[in-house]
């Protein structure tokens, strides 16, 4: 995701807090409060966030901001290694809920709006010589339950959910409940009453 201005930063940051339940924050002192939790606290899945947000916008700044930067980075690096969570920046759209952390996701995949991921789920390409073909696209408010596994250039629609445990290598077109390796529909029930 592609971050230009600060406004939008604080939107992206905010959506986020009512997504993980926290106070949305008004004013600076809320932000710095939250910044000195950042140095204090050992680490978090939203702190993680967090810290990706801010590098996806300081990414192109100049001076000053280069130097933000690079502390945001670093700090991203070291809550990498707390959290168990390996995602890139851009990688996400706004409103992403990584849940409990442990999960592996590609440099080339994409998690569309409100997504929420749980523990241990690899999103990731095939591997190998064909690892060039790419890696799985979620679309807005998808649930991947945990220890999922979402292999190779699959296009997920909008409101799926992804059972514990399943294996999908395969494109899902229609809104459900899928579970299983491979995957199988077992329901019309989509994500809306999981996500909210």
């Amino acid at each position: 995701m592609e971050i230009h201005t600060k406004k939008e930063l604080r939107d992206v940051l905010n959506h986020e807090r009512k997504r993980w339940k926290l106070p949305i924050i008004n004013n600076w002192f809320g932000w710095l409060k939250t910044d000195m939790l950042l140095l204090l606290h050992p680490g978090s899945p939203y702190l993680f966030m967090y810290c990706l947000r801010h590098v996806e916008y300081y990414k192109n700044r100049f001076l000053g901001g280069k130097l933000l930067y690079y502390f945001y980075w670093y700090r991203l690096r070291k809550l990498q290694n707390i959290t168990g969570i390996d995602m890139y920046p851009g990688v996400a759209e706004k409103g992403v809920k990584i849940n409990h952390g442990k999960c592996v996701i590609s440099r080339s995949a994409h998690l569309g709006m409100d997504c929420e991921i749980l523990s241990d789920v690899t999103l990731g390409g095939i591997g190998g010589k064909r690892d060039y073909l790419g890696a799985p696209q979620l679309g807005n408010r998808v649930l991947v339950c945990s220890g999922a596994k979402i292999i190779g250039p699959v296009h997920i629609v909008d409101g799926v959910v992804i059972g514990a445990n399943s294996v999908v290598v395969k494109d899902i077109n229609e809104v459900g409940t899928y579970v299983g390796a491979p995957v199988r529909k077992i329901s019309d029930k989509g994500s809306e009453e999981y996500i909210r």
